[in-house]
């Protein structure tokens, strides 16, 4: 009885104290190159999230993980994870080493990876300003979206172009995930052209942050319109 209350204790302790995405991420202490690097660099560590985007830069098993619950330091990235049968939605347990790749935080060689859960609902995304996705570690790897952009800067041969929003701060995007003149319809982006919405993952590339949409659904250009309003009587003769 005793061994099986101590098995109980080691088991509760552990738990309490497991690693997760968020000691990943989170620092406050900048590295020499000016970035913020995982305190945890070099580690193997062993962490769960949902699947929040995979196929990154074109390999479906680079993924996003984010924690249930979403927000700031929720989110890492893992490079080449070696399973391709994960979607979004999925549950993992990961085990991998701690990298930084020129100031991006990830995860990688990963030496186990589990399928703990499918089909589960993504924390809704963070609603950010370009300003804080242009300057802020804390939204790196994370699900964001910014509101009410202005487009200030068409694709360039990367694929890179500018929004800006009220904070008045010019935001990177990214084609990560896919060609916007691959899709159908094709997306073209101009200056000057407005978006309600974009969402997706932060990644930090050439000494920027940049958000990169997943798919074309998280680009939404102009709101749906919703009707509310009701009249009565509802029929009856000419002129009603």
């Amino acid at each position: 009885m005793k061994k099986y209350l101590m098995f109980i204790l080691l088991f509760l302790v552990a738990t309490a104290f497991s690693t997760t995405i968020y000691d990943v991420q989170y620092t406050t202490v900048p590295g020499p190159s000016g970035y913020y690097p995982s305190l945890l660099v070099g580690q193997t560590v062993t962490v769960t999230g949902l699947v929040s985007g995979y196929n990154f830069k074109g390999y479906k098993d680079n993924l996003y993980l984010i924690m249930p619950d979403g927000g700031a330091w929720s989110g890492v990235y893992v490079y080449a994870c070696g399973d391709t049968n994960f979607v979004t939605g999925d549950e993992l347990e990961i085990t991998a080493l701690v990298s930084e790749y020129f100031g991006l935080t990830e995860l990688m060689n990963a030496s186990s990876i589990t399928l703990l859960s499918s089909g589960n609902d993504l924390p809704d995304p963070a609603v950010i300003t370009t300003a804080q996705l242009a300057g802020e570690e804390e939204w790196e790897g994370v699900l964001v979206e910014v509101h009410d952009v202005v487009v200030t800067s068409a694709q360039n041969t990367y694929g890179e172009w500018y929004v800006t929003d009220v904070s008045a701060t010019q935001g990177q995007m990214d084609d990560g995930f896919f060609y916007l003149d691959q899709v159908e319809p094709p997306i073209v982006i101009n200056v000057g052209d407005t978006w309600a919405i974009l969402r997706g993952m932060v990644n930090y590339s050439y000494d920027e942050f940049e958000l990169n949409p997943r798919t074309p659904d998280d680009m939404i250009a102009t709101l749906p319109l919703v009707c509310d309003f009701s009249a009565d009587p509802l029929s009856g003769p000419v002129a009603l």
